[in-house]
């Protein structure tokens, strides 16, 4: 099985930041990082090729050489034609549900620890009801995702209202892509500040906006690991 190791950070004994929520912070830093520029490599690569006066054809080969089925391309092509609007946008649409995989990822990991060092080191008293959403902050919406961790550090994280809005315009998007083909709903109307849109219409997702979801999503990383890697230093070595 492979197993990907987190980065190597070393602690010194008056190091004043305790090594693992950097480490989960830097490692999806990475990975967001590299989502994007895969996903616009690929997205270049890919329209480059085709643009070859064979290139068409020469897909259409690798892929009837590894196991596609008589028929099933040109059945392949009329689907999409028929769903152009959809399948013209997968590219950034599949790249921010692999952003927010990657974020679900750090704050399972990030909540985790802080429940460890907080049953070492304390830390800012938590209602009964908090504590059992910092237990269950990986199925959280954003926005209370970001109460929890600034409960437990005592820190407000350096968000304007305007940025944490995006990020829940971002979580909202990324829902509809998972449970509902991009298409908006009731729900999504109801807890967007995006106007114009009604039910039914496709929520799809342009470069620009990707980008900046992109840039506040390094942003939170880097704020809300590195307090909680200063507010539990004392903690002892997270196991891995």
């Amino acid at each position: 099985m492979t197993r990907i190791p987190l980065p190597t950070i070393s602690r010194r004994p008056d190091g004043k930041t305790h090594p693992f929520p950097i480490q989960i912070l830097l490692q999806a830093q990475e990975f967001i990082q590299g989502a994007l520029f895969h996903a616009a490599f690929a997205d270049i690569a890919a329209g480059e090729f085709i643009r070859l006066p064979d290139g068409v054809s020469r897909v259409e080969l690798v892929m009837r050489g590894r196991g596609l089925a008589q028929g099933v391309s040109e059945e392949g092509w009329q689907l999409m034609r028929k769903y152009q609007d959809v399948f013209a946008g997968t590219v950034y649409q599949s790249v921010l549900i692999t952003l927010n995989s990657h974020w679900d990822w750090y704050i399972r990991k990030l909540s985790d620890f802080i429940r460890f060092a907080r049953s070492s080191v304390g830390g800012p008293t938590l209602s009964n009801a908090d504590e059992k959403r910092l237990a269950r902050a990986d199925r959280l919406p954003l926005g209370e995702q970001l109460e929890v961790i600034e409960l437990t550090i005592g820190v407000t994280l350096p968000l304007a209202a305007d940025e944490r809005q995006e990020l829940r315009e971002m979580s909202l998007v990324r829902n509809l892509g998972l449970h509902n083909r991009w298409e908006i709903d009731p729900q999504y109307l109801r807890e967007t500040k995006r106007e114009g849109l009604q039910v039914g219409e496709l929520r799809l997702v342009g470069i620009e906006e990707l980008r900046s979801w992109h840039s506040l999503l390094i942003k939170l990383l880097s704020s809300s690991g590195l307090e909680c890697a200063k507010r539990f230093n004392a903690a002892s070595d997270f196991p891995i």
